[in-house]
């Protein structure tokens, strides 16, 4: 039985898109990948003037694999900064960045607080103050960002707008500054993010993170907290720096990913899990469970 070019070129193109709605599910694709065929497109044109060189007639569905494929190595193999950026419509750059500041005190009486980010592409700063609750400020390139405090619960929600800007070079940025005197649960839920997180003087409890393409540094330390956390990732890197007198535990488990660990030769392996020697009696301990794809993954001990 002969195939067709074409027939091969239609099939190639259905389980190409089979392959990125299964990494969409999977979390190792973001859903603004649509938004690099603004930058993209012309591939098209070339893979038919490609053609007409060659004389040959490449069906439709062969121009647009192309530029899929191209589309997704630069979604995979390319952080988001480093991306190129050929054409980005004015309309894409039509609304003005809008930057709120918050302040807000410490309540008294309360012995726990928590912090839930949401948002799609954006850089993260977070660090820790012993003046107040929280303090820092959100600039916002698609709209109003969203800011509640519950003083009675001692819990802070943040919601950037979606950015349907597409392009990483003007992202949402967040700086944040969280008290380092109560214990803290911290939800972040975010699409595309590059993030720097000082923990090492913040009393965190619970940490969890859900997140589509980022570049994610952690720092943890003698807090006297026992931390309990959960990372969901796709195409990610993502460094987690945690010094020898503080226990550790990661139970890891990914498509496509790698962990590798960097000056902590006392963790022990079994199975998925990496357990170091001092996990129980250490004053201050993280237990991490991390489920990613696509993804690079380095715990240091400094």
């Amino acid at each position: 039985m002969k195939f067709s070019f074409r027939t091969i070129s239609n099939g190639l193109f259905l389980i190409f898109l089979g392959v990125v709605f299964l990494l969409f599910n999977y979390g190792a694709l973001d859903w603004n990948f649509f938004g690099s065929f603004i930058d993209f497109w012309p591939v098209v044109l070339i893979v038919i003037g490609l053609g007409l060189i060659l004389n040959r007639r490449f069906p439709i569905s062969f121009a647009f694999l192309v530029l899929g494929l191209v589309m997704l190595g630069m979604s995979i193999f390319l952080p988001p900064a480093s991306r190129p950026y050929f054409w980005v419509p004015p309309f894409y750059n039509s609304h003005n960045a809008v930057t709120r500041n918050f302040d807000y005190s410490l309540p008294q009486g309360v012995n726990s607080g928590g912090v839930s980010i949401v948002g799609g592409g954006a850089d993260i700063s977070l660090g820790a103050t012993s003046q107040g609750f929280a303090q820092g400020s959100i600039t916002a390139n698609n709209g109003e960002p969203s800011i509640r405090y519950d003083s009675g619960s001692a819990r802070l929600s943040l919601a950037l707008p979606k950015n349907v800007k597409f392009s990483p070079n003007s992202p949402d940025v967040l700086d944040l500054k969280l008290t380092d005197k109560l214990p803290l649960d911290l939800d972040i839920n975010a699409g595309a993010v590059s993030a720097k997180m000082d923990f090492s003087k913040i009393k965190l409890n619970n940490l969890k993170l859900q997140l589509g393409a980022a570049d994610v540094n952690m720092i943890f330390g003698q807090t006297g907290q026992k931390t309990k956390g959960t990372i969901k990732s796709g195409a990610s890197s993502i460094t987690l720096v945690v010094p020898k007198d503080v226990g550790l535990r990661i139970n890891f488990s990914g498509a496509l990913a790698n962990i590798d660990f960097q000056g902590r030769s006392d963790l022990n392996k079994n199975g998925n899990t990496y357990t170091s020697a001092n996990f129980d009696s250490a004053a201050s301990s993280v237990d991490m469970d991390m489920s990613v794809a696509v993804s690079s993954v380095r715990v240091q001990a400094q």
